[in-house]
């Protein structure tokens, strides 16, 4: 999807960029990146192409959280992962229909519809389906995902712990950061309102 802007949108931006100010906030921006890429090599101890393919699965659920209109907290969530690699990891089988002991099941029956593949995540990373296949029996071997021919390719019961409770915490923080040293500099607000003009 190509994003097209107009003649006076990228004269608009073109001034922005010229501010003296850019330069800081895109240096944080890079430094933010670098740290990012960096801290999945040496904190989760995987490739960056492993990485995104743990945070489709993750994004998938928390669509369908949120397709369901349900607010969590950033606790809340953490149960609901537990929740979710309990129910597929079910050894009774039982159909979502069936386990109805949870407030939250609707959401978990709607994940395990609209099931991830090998197929939808090589399309979505755009990674060839051989590449995705070998990714994921190593993340299913390190208990980051589960990979069911029934509910199809899930949160293991690593990720609440090795991502979720350590990792998340220190990208949050760091995110809070690179906003704070552009809203220091009004980087941030040039930004928001950009679209607005």
């Amino acid at each position: 999807m190509q994003n097209n802007i107009s003649d006076k949108q990228k004269l608009l931006l073109f001034a922005k960029l010229k501010q003296k100010h850019f330069i800081d906030g895109s240096y944080r921006f890079m430094m933010f990146m670098i740290t990012y890429f960096a801290r999945v090599k040496k904190d989760l101890k995987m490739d960056y192409e492993s990485f995104m393919i743990v945070q489709v699965v993750a994004t998938n659920a928390v669509y369908q959280i949120k397709k369901k209109g349900k607010e969590k907290s950033y606790e809340e969530i953490g149960k609901m992962w537990e929740e979710m690699v309990k129910t597929t990891a079910d050894k009774k089988k039982k159909t979502m229909d069936e386990r109805q002991d949870t407030p939250d099941s609707k959401i978990y029956n709607n994940i395990y519809k609209n099931r991830l593949t090998i197929s939808s995540i090589s399309l979505v990373l755009n990674l060839p389906k051989e590449t995705v296949r070998r990714k994921i029996q190593n993340l299913v071997k390190k208990r980051l995902l589960i990979n069911d021919t029934t509910t199809g390719l899930n949160l293991g019961e690593e990720y609440k712990t090795k991502i979720y409770s350590s990792f998340v915490p220190t990208t949050t923080r760091q995110v809070s950061s690179l906003l704070r040293s552009w809203k220091e500099n009004n980087l941030l607000q040039d930004l928001l309102d950009f679209e607005k003009k």
